[in-house]
């Protein structure tokens, strides 16, 4: 018998995706009245909103038991990635300015763009006829997540070609799972209020307008399939104690996936009004407020067949301490082509289809290389 187990660091690609962006747009004007000069500045400046899940330290297992020339072997390995950003944009802001030297208009608001729909807050105050912004007060906020998880188990047999190489046939399962989140939240406030003092008297009218939003996009696929596999390894001795050696797999892999998701759409807000008049030991007003809480979903729920191609390939080399145990290093890289990827949510597609929606049927190509310790034991 023969068993080996190694510790594996490995580096993880197919997983990036751009989901949206954040940024500001602005316009500012200036004009100057002593030399007659007017100028403007206007611009967009986002930045891209994106996942990016690593894998770490891993672990991965292989036993093998060999009766005359065929070698039997069970082996597998388990991969956790996961990553998440989050960030906030200021509200609208709009100032306007007049003196004897210059006049100047500057206008922002951030921009957080999802879902391919463009999302924003204001805060605003008039009092008396006076426009007053509050970016700070109306912020968007945002965050974006995605895991990922990959396991696979495989048995082989394996027979020599000759003194060098073996051929390896068998059977592979890989189960894969992918869970995205994205969130965005603002608000949208509008206070008017009017008032006087006049001797003992006072009057003071008050109108609010205010809804906060919180809307979500969670989907998640999950794959498990199963099917045959074939390959080549070999090794060939250096020295006494060194050995060089490769291996060569492809796997083919089907089974169904099963993809589901909810688009939540959160409203909740108020509006206001109402006077007050105060005059000696006089007074009157009145004030209603009405509130609401809506919520809409739009749900997801898919289930079909697919399948995936595995190809493994690696070398290294491992040094015999005794003569039944051995410490090798090896590169090893892991590529799956068509893994599942979570459905996309559209907030709209213009002409071309439903709107909003979702976009399943998904995929991508996923590799992991690194570099594998591996401890070999024998008993014979």
């Amino acid at each position: 018998m023969f068993g080996a187990t190694s510790l594996a660091f490995a580096y993880i690609q197919g997983l990036d995706e751009e989901v949206g962006s954040a940024g500001i747009v602005y316009d500012n004007e200036v004009a100057t009245w002593e030399v007659l000069e007017w100028e403007e500045e206007y611009g967009l400046t986002l930045s891209p909103i994106r996942v990016n899940p690593q894998i770490g330290a891993l672990s991965t297992v292989k036993t093998r038991f060999q009766i005359g020339d065929m070698g039997l072997s069970i082996g597998g390995f388990s991969a956790n990635a996961a990553d998440e950003v989050a960030g906030s944009v200021p509200g609208m802001n709009y100032q306007q300015q007049w003196d004897e030297e210059e006049y100047s208009d500057r206008f922002s608001r951030g921009i957080v763009y999802l879902w391919n729909e463009d999302f924003s807050s204001v805060w605003l105050e008039k009092e008396n006829g006076k426009y007053t912004f509050y970016p700070e007060k109306g912020t968007t906020t945002y965050s974006a997540s995605r895991d990922f998880s990959l396991s696979t188990a495989y048995v082989h047999l394996d027979a020599p070609i000759n003194s060098h190489f073996r051929i390896i046939g068998g059977f592979r399962r890989g189960k894969v799972k992918m869970k995205d989140s994205q969130t965005v939240s603002g608000i949208f406030h509008d206070q008017y209020r009017y008032y006087w003092n006049f001797c003992d008297c006072y009057y003071e009218e008050k109108e609010t307008y205010e809804n906060r939003y919180n809307l979500s996009a969670i989907s998640e696929v999950k794959l498990d399939a199963r099917g045959p596999e074939l390959g080549i390894a070999g090794e060939y001795p250096l020295t006494e104690r060194v050995t060089i050696g490769g291996f060569f797999t492809k796997g083919w892999l089907t089974g169904e996936v099963r993809e589901t998701g909810t688009f939540t759409d959160i409203d909740k807000g108020f509006y206001e009004r109402g006077y007050q008049f105060n005059c000696w030991d006089w007074s009157t007003g009145y004030s209603w407020r009405d509130e609401w809480e809506i919520t809409g979903e739009i749900p997801l729920s898919h289930t079909y067949s697919a399948s995936m191609e595995v190809t493994e390939i690696g070398f290294g080399l491992s040094y015999a301490f005794t003569p039944k145990f051995r410490v090798g290093l090896n590169y090893v890289r892991t590529s799956w082509s068509g893994v599942p990827k979570a459905a996309r949510f559209h907030y709209h597609n213009g002409e071309k289809g439903p709107n909003p929606y979702w976009e399943s049927g998904r995929t991508t190509d996923v590799s992991m290389d690194g570099w594998q310790i591996v401890f070999n034991f024998s008993n014979l």
